[in-house]
């Protein structure tokens, strides 16, 4: 492959816990369901040098998560919005639902922001695998039926942010005509999942439209984001499987007529760095706590479900039989993710402690862990060559030690972007 020639891609997770110390302890100077907290952490990461922000939005209440941790109480778009207004050089990526949202008003919404965070606006667009029954949908559609709503439901946000193309406004002061109405068109869409006329009713300030992201690595996910999407955030716990990864959707592109080197893939990566490499997996191995493993487990059973683990104690071996019968091919889910969690369980014997332990700290992501040069090391081969053009991170972080350890070494090596006058998400992503 060839080597990468545009920067590395850092996104910050808003998700994350951005300090050691956890909610619980007294000594936590960091909470996530307030905004100027979430406002001080954006602008942090700006500082520090990260691209962008990143949104997540599982829709649905989630035990395993609402009974062991505070939740962001802010939706996405919303969120984007007011960082906006706040935060002046770094990029937004809201996650948009097709299954729970309408392509006209999710295109109101992304003109409305792409006005607020010029060339700083992504979109995250996802299928959703859960909260369905919030919606008056009985059961959520299989995988294929979801992409191919996601196919559409982008089509529709396309036509819609060309009905209104920005050369329309012609603000003639002499005969007072400020937009050319013949040059502002219905689209008439109707297609198998949507019926909407159009056009636009807020203007689009670009012609363009907000970088694309989608993620998944099932054949489907490949498949619906290699015909459209910008950037393709990847799950991958090793150097090995992300670059087998890297090749599948580079093929998949190349089958679909599409230019591969047209298309980034962004992975997850929990990253440990401290000052030795003893230290840091120290760290990433201290135990959890039983709070902790009840919420793993339970992530675990929602991933696979119809699989517990409840009635095993947790020092004994992982019944690793439940996993290697799971029927897989009659998830309609996450079938990616839950084939990853698979893998893990039958990769090696473990304790029912272990294995929870294994999940909680990586999941499905990498981790990097060392010393910080080690772990910039890691970094900048995994973009070097080619098997990742930037992370996400995932996990809590230490932001600061972040900012000066890990992100200062790798603008010292001239990884990252350069965020001079004009600068753009797209252009980092060496898209533009």
């Amino acid at each position: 492959m060839r080597t990468n020639e545009h920067p590395l891609v850092l996104i910050a997770n808003l998700g994350s816990q951005p300090q050691e110390t956890p909610w619980w302890e007294a000594g936590a100077s960091y909470d996530i369901t307030s905004l100027d907290d979430v406002i001080d952490y954006a602008a942090k990461a700006e500082a520090a040098g990260f691209d962008a922000l990143f949104k997540a939005d599982f829709i649905g209440f989630n035990p395993s998560l609402s009974g062991r941790a505070p939740v962001s109480p802010f939706e996405p778009l919303q969120l984007a919005a007011a960082i906006a207004a706040r935060v002046p050089r770094i990029a937004m990526i809201p996650t948009v639902s097709v299954l729970f949202s309408q392509p006209y008003a999710v295109a109101r919404s992304l003109s409305s922001l792409d006005w607020m965070l010029p060339g700083r606006l992504a979109w995250n667009l996802v299928t959703s695998f859960n909260g369905e029954r919030n919606f008056g949908i009985d059961e959520i559609p299989e995988p294929a039926t979801r992409y191919r709503q996601a196919a559409e439901f982008y089509d529709v946000i396309q036509a819609l942010w060309r009905s209104w193309p920005p050369e329309s406004r012609i603000a003639n002061r002499e005969t007072r005509e400020y937009i050319d109405l013949a040059a502002v068109q219905p689209i008439n869409h109707d297609g198998e999942f949507y019926r909407v006329e159009g056009p636009i009713d807020l203007p689009v300030r670009s012609a363009e439209l907000p970088v694309l992201v989608q993620a998944g690595a099932s054949a489907d996910g490949i498949d619906s984001a290699v015909h459209q999407a910008d950037v393709v955030f990847a799950a991958a716990p090793t150097i090995d499987q992300a670059r087998e990864l890297r090749e599948r959707i580079r093929a998949r592109a190349e089958a679909a007529g599409r230019d591969p080197d047209t298309l980034r893939v962004i992975f997850g990566a929990k990253i440990v760095a401290e000052a030795t490499e003893e230290a840091a997996w120290e760290r990433l191995n201290a135990p959890l706590t039983e709070a902790q493993l009840v919420s793993a487990r339970l992530g675990i059973e929602r991933e696979l479900a119809g699989l517990t683990l409840e009635d095993v104690g947790l020092d004994d071996p992982l019944p690793v039989e439940r996993f290697a019968t799971f029927p897989i091919e009659e998830l309609g889910r996450r079938r990616s993710r839950a084939e990853l969690i698979l893998d893990i369980a039958q990769r090696q014997p473990w304790t029912v402690r272990g294995f929870l332990t294994r999940a909680y700290s990586q999941g499905s992501h990498l981790n990097v862990v060392g010393s910080y040069d080690q772990v910039v090391d890691e970094m900048q081969h995994w973009h070097q060559q080619n098997i990742a053009d930037g992370f996400i991170m995932i996990g809590d972080v230490d932001l600061d030690t972040l900012a000066e350890e890990v992100l200062g070494r790798l603008r010292r090596r001239g990884l990252l972007s350069d965020r001079s006058s004009g600068w753009s998400l797209r252009a980092s992503l060496g898209l533009d």
